[in-house]
């Protein structure tokens, strides 16, 4: 498995994990692929997939569908109460 091949596979599957889907996983993919051929070096040891789904995901959350959220609680209504006087 070459690292492009790595890079995408994983970046598809940790968006996945986090609830995206449809087509837009998949320019996310390139966008970190693209990343890993512009740098040259990581922010840190060992981190190039991690910068690599950085760029994927910031692309994706600006340009992508918004994960799927749970059932949210709804919120108790207050009822009014009513005066004294």
């Amino acid at each position: 498995m070459s690292p492009d091949e790595f890079i995408r596979k994983n970046i598809i599957q940790k968006l996945t994990d986090l609830g995206y889907s449809g087509g837009a996983l998949e320019i996310a993919a390139d966008e970190g692929i693209s990343h890993y051929r512009r740098c040259s070096q990581a922010s840190r040891r060992g981190a190039m997939f991690d910068d690599c789904f950085h760029a994927a995901k910031s692309w994706i959350d600006k340009y992508g569908d918004k994960p799927t959220t749970g059932s949210k609680r709804k919120a108790k209504s207050v009822s009014k109460q009513t005066s004294m006087f």
